[in-house]
């Protein structure tokens, strides 16, 4: 009967050592074989345990020694910051225009008024602005009659196309500012009224109820002009 309890003791010891080989944790054992004919086979197999419990071991700290990875990914979280910087320059550009007026050939003086452009009116836009040749665009200074669109708009144009339409006009150019921001000349007009005297047409208007008097920024003074200036 001893085989059979032999043969259930090393049975056991097999069994141990298939566990340590999952990867189960087997503590450190002293086994005590009361037939001394086999101890050297049971301590044999001891062994081999335990080597097999090292080698796991080793497996594990293995593994551990490789985890710390987070220095890496720090790093890379912090190369994902970026800065922008917008400059916006805003510039502002200044022109300048130069008008030159040069007095005409025809020799003419009007008394109290300059005579700068001596020209020929072929459009009348509205009551206060009329083109002529070679002056251009004329914007009548210091009065302002209603817009075509409105009341008395055409009433207006109507009048002062009667009376400088086709005809020689005299015309005192502001020596201030020259032109509005339309690049129109700001004139007071004068035109023949006979042989001895002229018509101040900015007046008339006024006079006439198509316009009223807008005193604008220039070298005119509405108050001083008269309806009629003698030629000299």
């Amino acid at each position: 009967m001893k085989y059979p309890v032999i043969l259930i003791f090393v049975a056991l010891i097999a069994g141990l050592v298939i566990g340590v080989g999952v990867g189960a944790t087997v503590s450190r054992q002293t086994i005590t074989v009361t037939n001394t004919a086999y101890s050297t086979v049971t301590t044999s197999i001891i062994e081999t345990v335990a080597e097999t419990r090292t080698q796991a071991t080793t497996l594990t700290i293995t593994k551990t020694a490789t985890i710390p990875v987070t220095a890496t990914t720090s790093l890379t979280l912090y190369t994902t910051f970026t800065s922008t910087a917008t400059s916006t320059t805003t510039s502002t550009v200044y022109t300048t225009k130069t008008i030159t007026t040069t007095k005409t050939a025809e020799s003419i003086q009007i008394e109290g008024a300059e005579v700068d452009l001596i020209a020929t009116v072929y459009r009348v836009i509205d009551g206060d602005t009329f083109d002529a040749f070679p002056s251009g665009r004329v914007r009548l200074a210091d009065i302002n009659a209603p817009e075509l669109g409105e009341a008395g708009g055409q009433e207006a144009k109507d009048a002062l196309a009667n009376l400088i339409l086709n005809k020689k006009v005299y015309l005192d150019v502001d020596d201030l500012y020259v032109m509005d921001r339309y690049n129109r000349l700001i004139c007071v007009v004068f035109v023949d009224y006979n042989s001895t005297h002229v018509l101040n047409v900015n007046k008339w208007l006024v006079e006439n109820g198509y316009a009223q008097i807008m005193d604008y920024r220039n070298e005119f003074n509405p108050s001083t002009w008269t309806l009629y200036s003698r030629k000299m």
